[in-house]
């Protein structure tokens, strides 16, 4: 018979190393976070410098497919 209560949870599944500059720039320009002018209107300032232009539509649906190694063209 188990003891009910709070579980820890293991210290090194948080204490992980965010990666290179390089790498952070990749996941954030795959997973943008700010808000995209196409769905509503563009709110003033939500995007930071840098980040004004959001990636046209064509080639934000094919960041995904076009980031597994080995992938076929139809």
């Amino acid at each position: 018979m188990g003891i009910p209560g709070c579980q820890t949870l293991p210290t090194g599944l948080f204490q992980q190393s965010p990666g290179s500059i390089y790498q952070q720039q990749s996941r954030a320009v795959l997973h943008d976070p700010y808000p995209n002018t196409d769905a509503a209107p563009e709110v003033e300032g939500g995007r930071p410098r840098g980040y004004q232009q959001p990636l046209a539509e064509p080639v934000n649906n094919r960041l995904f497919v076009d980031s597994f190694p080995g992938r076929l063209d139809p």
